[in-house]
């Protein structure tokens, strides 16, 4: 649910899962459904999922809940469409300090002037919030655990390419234009920089799962 373009449904549909994936951004869309054949992509937003109940054995919800508007009505409809006995994986970044990505959201606050600005990255990424979210939306033996997920780009131009799609960054480049915030990330990047022009940013993501 959320699933971009489609990074982490293209290792689900290579572990022998049967892959069904919406996303709210059509454009996503189109390049998940040239990585995924067979799998069922559609274009929808986490609230309003067009499945029936209890649906699916397994439903996954990769750094998306934090930007739900409701999340309550969010978690509520992921945990509807999944099979009694099924899990559902809700991850999210970790705090601030385990995140280099952070970086990159500081030179964007720095670029904007708005140095006390919360990212909504970070909205649920307090000790204990996102196993409680979980509990409340009604699932049992929700676990908490987390795992590094490195973003790693050949080059600095490949890694704004690679993030220039993210809604802060969206946003960022609507109010000041993109060279600005193409120079900003770049700049970012840098301290992430090995000796062959290959970034490499080490990110903690925090994960509940959770048995409905």
């Amino acid at each position: 649910a959320g699933c971009a373009a489609g990074g982490a449904s293209v290792l689900a549909q290579k572990r022998g899962a049967q892959v069904t994936a919406v996303d709210v951004a059509a454009n996503s869309v189109t390049v998940a459904r040239t990585r995924l054949p067979g799998a069922d992509l559609q274009v929808a937003s986490v609230g309003a999922l067009p499945f029936a109940d209890d649906s699916f054995d397994a439903v996954l919800c990769v750094n998306v809940i934090q930007f739900v508007p409701d999340t309550a009505s969010g978690l509520a409809d992921l945990v509807r469409v999944t099979k009694p006995g099924g899990k559902l994986s809700v991850a999210i970044f970790g705090a601030p300090e385990q995140v280099d990505e952070n970086a990159v959201f500081t030179a964007i606050t720095d670029l904007l002037g708005t140095p006390d600005a919360q990212f909504p990255e970070y909205r649920f990424s307090k000790p204990g919030m996102l196993t409680s979210l979980l509990t409340e939306a009604g699932l049992s033996d929700v676990a908490m655990a987390e795992v590094n997920t490195p973003f790693i780009y050949a080059d600095a131009d490949i890694g704004w390419r690679g993030q220039r799609s993210a809604g802060s960054i969206q946003e960022a480049m609507h109010k000041v234009g993109a060279d600005k915030v193409e120079a900003a990330v770049k700049g970012a990047f840098a301290q992430f920089a090995r000796p062959d022009g290959s970034i490499h940013m080490d990110n903690i993501m925090w994960y509940a799962t959770g048995t409905k």
